[in-house]
């Protein structure tokens, strides 16, 4: 198991550092409403974190926070190499992330790539491997209009891997995918962050998504949102894929464990 300080942080070197951090709105009458309070977590390259809690609890105004899409109130988003502080490339794929409607399927993956400065010739390859392994081949041609929702949030998805992050927020990735392309957008997000050593938090609804899929599931709770607790994988669980990882006979166990938390969280 992990070490833990007091506030939840890892005592190992870290990427990702999120301190303290807070996030107010002020209210159409002039009240000031908090959404996060004071929260603080960490992550490495190469780990999944999962974020999860009940609808309404900040999940996403965390991500939002961290890409500066919102204003931070006070305490830090920041990322560290070596204890000294970076700059930072950062993708974040929201909810409902629009393609360019005049691109087909293929040349909307490519974007990606495209704006981080890469020669795409060179890397159509990889997209259209990883177009195929989400399940697309036979798509590569079509608009985005003459694809599903599921669909055009796959491409959306290696949109944003061609970026080449060092952070990857993912926000509900699986929330449009029946359970077969689900498996299949599972499998590829694991792979990724993994052979591309990316820093990835992912915020979900589905916790037996998160149970698969993560390296530590972060709960929280709300009003206003907070980390209520964080829970590292088995150690007999660590570095294995979802699917393989649902079929261990722990698995069950695991997955409870996550909704035990998720149960304390909305009753504390």
């Amino acid at each position: 198991m992990e070490e833990y300080n007091a506030q939840g942080l890892m005592r190992v070197a870290m990427t990702l550092m999120v301190s303290s951090l807070c996030v107010k709105f002020e209210a159409a009458n002039g009240s000031v409403v908090q959404i996060l309070d004071d929260i603080s977590f960490n992550g490495r390259r190469g780990e999944i974190l999962s974020l999860i809690g009940e609808s309404g609890c900040g999940k996403t105004t965390v991500l939002k926070a961290i890409a500066r899409v919102v204003p931070i109130s006070s305490g830090k988003a920041e990322w560290l190499e070596s204890g000294a502080h970076h700059q930072c490339v950062v993708s974040y794929l929201q909810y409902d992330a629009p393609l360019m409607p005049f691109r087909t399927v293929l040349h909307n993956a490519c974007l990606g790539f495209e704006l981080a400065g890469s020669e795409v010739a060179k890397k159509l390859e990889k997209v259209a491997d990883l177009l195929i392994r989400l399940r697309l081949g036979d798509f590569l041609n079509h608009l985005p209009s003459q694809i599903s929702g599921g669909m055009r949030q796959r491409v959306a998805f290696v949109q944003a891997i061609g970026v080449q992050p060092d952070l990857l927020l993912l926000d509900e990735p699986f929330s449009f995918q029946d359970r077969v392309n689900q498996a299949a957008m599972e499998e590829t997000v694991f792979r990724e962050i993994k052979e591309s050593s990316i820093a990835c938090i992912v915020v979900t609804h589905d916790l037996e998504a998160a149970a698969a899929v993560a390296d530590d599931v972060i709960i929280m709770g709300a009003q206003p949102g907070r980390v209520s607790a964080r829970l590292r994988v088995p150690h007999t669980m660590t570095g294995v894929p979802p699917n393989e990882r649902r079929s261990l006979p722990a698995f069950d166990e695991w997955a409870d464990a996550v909704w035990h938390e998720v149960r304390h969280a909305r009753h504390a």
